[in-house]
Parts: structure tokens; sequence; C-alpha cells
């Protein structure tokens, strides 16, 4: 992610799509979806192929999400908005 970071600053990179596609899906593998699915969104509007720029979407919206219920109790996101499994002690 460092190195990511870092490569964001270059500006011969400033519009490279693919550099924020690969920062999305860290910041996913991280735990911080909601700057995956802004930084997946960023890399789609720079996207020049519509094409890519679709793919870069369904990837930020298919990205999990994780609700806290509390106690304990957690759901994950898994491709709808209303298509959540819970997760944690409480499986059942």
């Amino acid at each position: 992610m460092a190195i990511a970071d870092r490569l964001v600053g270059e500006p011969a990179l400033k519009s490279y799509h693919l550099l924020g596609s690969v920062r999305g899906d860290l910041l996913h593998k991280l735990g911080r979806f909601k700057e995956a699915r802004m930084t997946l969104e960023a890399a789609a509007n720079l996207a020049t192929n519509r094409r890519e720029r679709e793919l870069l979407r369904r990837r930020r919206g298919n990205r999990s999400t994780v609700r806290d219920f509390g106690e304990g109790t957690r759901s994950i996101r898994l491709r709808s908005r209303d298509d959540w499994m819970p997760v944690g002690r409480d499986r059942t």
C-alpha cells in the first residue's frame, strides 16, 4: 500500500486509472471499504475505455462491506444491497 500511495503523487501517473484500480483492491483487502469504493470510482472516471470504466464500477459496487450490529454480531454484504449474511459468534 505504501508503494501505491507514493506512486499517486507522481505527475506522470495522475491520470493512470490502473493505479487507482490497484489501490482500490489494496484498500479493500485492508478493510477500508469506503476508501476502496471512492478510489475505484475515481479510477473509473479516469478510464477512457467504456468497458474498463464499466468493469471498475462493477468492482466498486461488488465490494463487500461490513455492518456492525453490536454484541459480537456483524454482517457482510455479499452481492446485493439486501443480501446480508451474519458472521462472528452468532452465525445461526
